[in-house]
């Protein structure tokens, strides 16, 4: 805000009081570039306008989240860490409702939740690498959707992710150390190597 001087006065249009230009919010159109009315009639017919058109500006409010998502992610990390306490009031006031939404996103996105937990425990053993998930299903479209074990014809529900080189013997994230394999040989192969599984499968 511009540091005008305490004696200039102006009158609001709403409530007819006058008051110093610091009460009035600037506005590029307005007298002296600020607005007609005082900033506490604008957020009084601010808040009335959001009350009576509510459903319109939550649709805004939607649209503009849809076409600025980084935006919207660095504001909200803004908010939190700013009011962290009012963040976990209103988590806390709304579980039932997110685990509601979470439960919904988690099985319309079902390759996002595997990629998910496979980052969270790459993490815990810091691995490097990452991936998204149309890396992922890139990987799988190479191996034309089978298993790169057994050959076995694989879907977006039978189709498990497998490090070939294990993260606990030291493989990473990248896409380039992912296979899709069945579940049983996703289980089967544990921490061994491919060279290792196919000779423990060879072997009687």
């Amino acid at each position: 805000m511009r540091n005008l001087p305490t004696f200039l006065l102006k009158i609001c249009t709403q409530c007819k009081r006058e008051l110093p230009l610091t009460e009035f919010s600037a506005h590029k159109l307005g007298w002296c570039g600020f607005r007609a009315e005082c900033k506490e009639c604008n957020r009084a017919a601010t808040a009335l306008y959001r009350k009576k058109n509510w459903l319109k500006v939550r649709e805004n409010a939607y649209k503009w989240r849809r076409e600025n998502p980084e935006r919207w992610k660095e504001l909200k990390k803004k908010s939190y860490k700013a009011h962290p306490e009012t963040l976990r009031a209103q988590r806390k006031r709304n579980a039932l409702k997110i685990r509601a939404n979470t439960r919904r996103w988690q099985i319309v996105n079902p390759h996002k939740v595997k990629i998910n937990c496979i980052k969270r425990r790459a993490m815990k053993m810091n691995a490097s690498g990452s991936h998204s998930v149309e890396q992922w299903l890139s990987r799988v479209s190479m191996f034309l959707w089978k298993c790169a074990y057994c050959g076995t014809k694989l879907d977006s529900k039978t189709a498990t992710q497998d490090h070939r080189i294990p993260l606990v013997r030291g493989g990473t994230n990248w896409p380039s150390n992912l296979v899709p394999a069945c579940l049983k040989c996703n289980v089967d192969k544990n921490r061994f190597t491919p060279k290792e599984f196919f000779l423990r499968r060879a072997t009687p």
